[in-house]
């Protein structure tokens, strides 16, 4: 919050912008990261989500189960997992509402854009997997990103990726984060558009969209009148992608 409150002040003397309008700014972005209603601040995240779905009371630790798979075609077929789900509006307002969370929500990042791929026939088992996410949230609804008050403008890189990791499509799934000053500040999770044929093609694949929004992020915070003298740092756990790179 200190961060974004730093970058906005300095816009101010970089723009011909109204002062008022960066008060407003960080009104938003103070909800946005704290989830913390304001004066005139929508449904809570609980009352919002129960409006479409019965949760009930049981708890759910982590957004999607241990071990977690994606299934194949057919393996849940035969179960009463495997029918088509009722309502597909209800289902796409959910997950429409789960994808706008991601916004400030790292932590279901990954498992929101899994339910998001079945948006046109999503399965029972899809619902499912949607009210998990749901009584995760409901567990913390005042989790959000924390920023740390400093002057650094180190900016850091993670990228990684599941080779595979889907085994209807064999596509593999890139995941990605990046820090300034050890603040969160980005983040993706998102299914490759091809099938990679070995692991260390599907890390570099992930090392591609990391550089790219490394990049982009030096270049923003150059036009805001910011400078980073220490070197771009990236983390990968593949050796051959990084010795490719």
């Amino acid at each position: 919050m200190v961060f974004l409150m730093e970058v906005a002040r300095s816009m101010m003397f970089h723009t011909n912008v109204p002062k008022g309008f960066w008060s407003d700014v960080l009104m938003s972005a103070t909800y946005l990261i704290n989830r913390t209603p304001t004066k005139v601040s929508p449904p809570s995240m609980e009352e919002a989500f129960n409006k479409e779905g019965n949760l009930g009371s049981k708890k759910a630790k982590t957004p999607l189960e241990e071990g977690y798979k994606v299934l194949r075609e057919g393996e849940y077929e035969s179960t009463p997992f495997g029918s088509p789900f009722g309502d597909i509006k209800k289902y796409r307002r959910m997950v429409g509402k789960l994808i706008y969370l991601t916004i400030t929500s790292p932590d279901v990042c990954f498992a929101v854009n899994h339910v998001s791929q079945h948006m046109g026939a999503p399965k029972v088992h899809h619902w499912n997997m949607v009210e998990r996410i749901l009584r995760y949230l409901r567990e913390a609804p005042g989790q959000g990103v924390w920023m740390a008050c400093n002057k650094s403008t180190e900016v850091v890189g993670y990228c990684d990726a599941d080779w595979t990791g889907d085994r209807d499509d064999r596509r593999s799934n890139t995941g990605y984060c990046t820090f300034i000053g050890g603040n969160l500040v980005t983040w993706k999770s998102k299914k490759q558009k091809v099938v990679s044929c070995s692991s260390a093609e599907a890390e570099y694949r992930a090392m591609r969209k990391l550089t790219s929004e490394l990049i982009w992020i030096i270049n923003l915070l150059k036009d805001l009148g910011i400078e980073t003298t220490t070197p771009i740092t990236m983390h990968c756990d593949n050796q051959a992608a990084i010795h490719i790179a």
